[in-house]
């Protein structure tokens, strides 16, 4: 019987936490507001393929007031240990640099 590996980084962050590290690595400060869930798939929906904004808040709440799980899966899979969320910022930074429109 197959699986699907759960994936993680080497630690769990919160959202803030992950907003301040894409801010540091900007150079700029960014701030986090959390924005009701309906709110959020509306807006994301638009620019995420079909599904993936409810399967983001599905997920959120799943772990909403848990730790989440780290798994070792990525060192499992791929023979080296999971590279660390700022990293992973640092390699598309390119990717943060676009417009955003803060939700009203």
């Amino acid at each position: 019987m197959s699986r699907t590996p759960v994936l993680t980084g080497p630690s769990a962050l919160t959202n803030a936490e992950m907003v301040a590290v894409v801010g540091e690595a900007l150079g700029r400060p960014l701030r986090h507001r959390e924005v009701p869930a309906e709110v959020f798939v509306e807006r994301a929906g638009r620019a995420l393929p079909p599904g993936m904004a409810e399967a983001l808040v599905g997920r959120y709440w799943e772990y909403a007031g848990t730790e989440p799980p780290i798994t070792d899966e990525v060192e499992r899979i791929l023979g080296r240990p999971a590279r660390s969320f700022a990293e992973w910022v640092g390699d598309h930074l390119g990717g943060f640099g676009g417009p955003f429109t803060s939700p009203a």
